[in-house]
């Protein structure tokens, strides 16, 4: 009954917290790596390593802020589909990518779309499940992406030795992908999403009518 209890089975909260695991997975595989690839096959130092890290901060930043606005104005489902879309063909685009100024463009192009997503789909999981379950859907997503994390690093660690990092940048693509479809047949757009916000009728003799 405890287990029962601890799991919303809503189907916006399923869906996003099962695809977040798969999503999680594909991201895991490369980005605790990333900064081996950028001194090994970029020949960044580290102090510069560094900084493209900090650097990178700004666009995500910029990203949580206009993907929270956008959802409000076209709906968290297609924030949530055409970001998660975007970014795994830009995850894919590393794969082409041979100097480091135009990995860091790629890099920040993800940052940039990539933040959009974050901020729509916990948008949705807020507004998704029954009165009184908004805590435990935060947590059900959050178990369900931090799973993804498990797995990750140590199947990217293993297949970067075989296949190489611009193999395992089209594998991490392709598992993002099959994360984010689901996404667009199953999520289901909350009517609170885009309602519109209430205005205060005109006042007559300096009092407003309701």
């Amino acid at each position: 009954m405890m287990i029962r209890g601890l799991l919303v089975r809503e189907r916006n909260v399923l869906t996003l917290s099962i695809t977040g695991l798969v999503i999680s997975l594909g991201y895991q595989l490369w980005n605790p790596l990333l900064a081996i690839y950028m001194e090994e096959n970029l020949r960044a130092s580290i102090p510069l390593i560094g900084t493209i890290y900090g650097l990178i901060a700004i666009p995500s930043m910029l990203s949580a802020l206009m993907g929270g606005y956008l959802s409000d104005r076209i709906g968290r489902k297609k924030v949530i589909v055409i970001s998660g879309l975007i970014t795994a063909l830009l995850v894919l685009s590393f794969s082409f990518t041979l100097t480091l100024a135009g990995f860091f463009l790629a890099f920040s192009a993800h940052a940039l779309i990539h933040g959009a997503t974050h901020s729509a789909s916990r948008a949705l999981i807020a507004e998704s499940p029954p009165r009184g379950k908004r805590g435990t859907a935060f947590s059900n997503f959050q178990f369900f992406s931090l799973a993804g994390r498990i797995a990750g690093p140590a199947m990217g660690g293993f297949l970067v030795k075989r296949v190489g990092f611009a193999t395992l940048f089209g594998l991490s693509s392709l598992i993002l992908f099959v994360g984010v479809l689901p996404r667009l047949f199953f999520l289901k757009e909350e009517e609170t999403a885009r309602a519109p916000t209430p205005r205060t009728k005109a006042s007559v003799g300096g009092l407003s009518r309701p």
